[in-house]
């Protein structure tokens, strides 16, 4: 068949790119290229793989990987004009639901695709496509069996794979739209491995487990030696050692009288101090290592300098922003490359509401601003905090306080209403109460205002005083707690009775036990107790009730 001839297109001439070059570390692994890795000056060999031996390093890979695996996704689609639906019956959601091949489930799947990129840069998987073009399974590569060749200009993935007989077979070349490829931080190209990049550092890690293992697996150490003058017969030397150890060995005869005869001379041999520092130097590889993988410490075992929960509760926070979102997006741009072609409206997403709801009273919090803002629906929180949908009336429908009034309202009384139909005048004003009274809701306003900034410059205060004198006694401190919420519950419900009625009883009870929980928390955390945020807080939760 005759080649239809190209239209010619009008170019401009330019400089011819820099294709196949390669900045950095370059990947290095494979039967491609030797795996012996360079030796550092520590005497270690590194490489990706023996890198993986030190229990930090390998300790970070597994919780990237495996947090990022742990995270739900699905293939999502933008509505218009706006909105979005999640497509659960869509292929590719299958395959990060179900199972990225009959033989790897998805979990594992992005386990181990994930895991190779950490810690070798590169993690790749090759795309399974039907007769249709459709995406039907993904096969997780082992880094050392693939390299990108860029030498001619254009991308080609060479595979490298092992038959039935263990046979290593040629390379066979691969398109990049055939190579799902998750890359670390590096080039346009590849990604670099870190085991590499940072060879110094992780060879002063594997160095120092070295020196750990063949300090305790050579132990020859010798408590005494004693010299003798001249050459002694064995029996002798014999008789004289166990004279001793029968004399003055052991705790009770320490520190006795010791007679030697012969010119004898006994000296102690030991380990000096600053010979142990290995194990200080394996604490610094720790926290190096959380910095190259830009890990929280505390996610790779080491609790030395752990804060309070909810110091930890922030640095979690932390992590999933900084740490486990980067590898997600990663993820999400290449599904939407090599996966999702053609489909400019749907790409994949990993969704992190759960990782980041905090505790139970935060998300509490949070949620009712949220429904109470008009922004989520009761039935929405249901869902988000893994419960069955409410069917009573209302809970699909958005809510929104209806307290709230501008000032000049409440400065200047009810407004004008208008007249019902069929009355006298369509433009009566309503006129106030005969005997004078005043607008009540202004009156319960200061009211609550005025009992919320007595209350808390009172739990400010005595939280000072307090958690003074008991200094770290935290069970003194609860008792305390304990004893203050209960009087500070009467005050409440004394002060609050004029507004809420019979319901104040109830409100005052929830916001003591708030306030105790509180106190006792911010002593335990080193915090100091504001009284303008008690205040606030009372103040708020008395005008919801309102």
């Amino acid at each position: 068949m005759a080649k239809k001839p190209q239209s010619k297109k009008r170019t401009r001439s330019r400089r011819q790119p820099a294709r196949g070059r390669r900045a950095g570390v370059t990947w290095r692994t494979g039967p491609f290229v030797a795996t012996a890795g360079a030796r550092t000056a520590s005497g270690e060999r590194v490489t990706p793989s023996s890198a993986m031996g030190l229990s930090s390093y390998f300790a970070g890979a597994r919780n990237i990987s495996e947090d990022v695996a742990k995270l739900p996704k699905a293939v999502v689609e933008r509505l218009l004009p706006r909105g979005r639906a999640v497509l659960d019956e869509h292929p590719v959601t299958g395959l990060f639901d179900d199972g990225f091949n009959p033989y790897c489930d998805a979990f594992t799947g992005v386990q181990t695709v994930t895991f190779w990129a950490v810690g070798w840069g590169n993690g790749c998987a090759e795309i399974e496509f039907n007769d249709a073009g459709d995406v039907v399974a993904l096969w997780p590569i082992h880094p050392s069996r693939i390299r990108l060749d860029v030498s001619k200009g254009v991308p080609v993935y060479q595979v490298c794979v092992d038959d039935i007989t263990g046979r290593t077979t040629p390379p066979q070349p691969y398109e990049p739209s055939e190579i799902f490829h998750l890359r670390g931080i590096g080039d346009q190209w590849q990604g670099w491995s870190p085991a590499q990049v940072h060879a110094e550092t992780i060879g002063i890690g594997l160095a120092a487990r070295g020196f750990a293992a063949a300090f305790f697996g050579n132990d020859t150490a010798i408590g005494n030696v004693v010299s003798l003058e001249g050459r002694i017969p064995k029996q002798e030397r014999e008789a004289f050692r166990q004279d001793l150890q029968k004399n003055y060995a052991g705790a009770r005869r320490s520190h006795g009288l010791l007679v030697l005869d012969s010119n004898a001379k006994i000296a102690r041999m030991g380990l000096p101090p600053q010979d142990a520092q290995y194990i200080e130097t394996q604490e610094w590889t720790v926290e190096d290592v959380a910095r190259i993988l830009r890990c929280p410490p505390h996610k790779l075992g080491h609790l030395k300098r752990a804060s309070g929960w909810s110091t930890l509760e922030a640095t979690n926070t932390d992590y999933v922003v900084d740490t486990l979102m980067p590898w997600a997006v990663r993820w999400e741009k290449e599904a939407r490359r090599k996966l999702l072609v053609g489909q400019p409206r749907r790409r994949l997403v990993f969704f992190f509401q759960g990782m980041l709801r905090g505790d139970f009273k935060t998300r509490s919090d949070g949620y009712r601003s949220m429904v109470q803002g008009g922004v989520m629906t009761p039935n929405e929180v249901r869902e988000l905090e893994d419960m069955n949908p409410s069917t009573s009336p209302g809970a699909d429908e958005l809510w929104m306080q209806g307290a709230m009034a501008p000032m000049r309202r409440l400065l200047s009384g009810p407004a004008p209403t208008a007249a019902a139909p069929g009355s006298s005048s369509s433009t009566d004003v309503v006129e106030p109460p005969a005997d004078g009274a005043a607008d009540t809701s202004v009156e319960d306003r200061v009211r609550g205002e005025a009992l919320a900034e007595r209350v808390g410059r009172k739990v400010a205060a005595a939280f000072a005083r307090h958690a003074s004198s008991h200094a770290d006694d935290v069970e003194g401190f609860r008792s305390w707690a304990r004893r203050f919420t209960s009087q500070l519950s009467d005050e409440l419900a004394r002060g609050a009775g004029p507004i809420l009625g019979d319901r104040a009883a109830v409100w005052a009870q929830s916001r003591a036990d708030a306030i105790g929980r509180m106190l006792v928390e911010s002593f335990v955390d080193r915090r100091t107790v504001v009284a303008a945020a008690v205040e606030a807080e009372l103040s708020e939760s008395l005008m919801e009730v309102l």
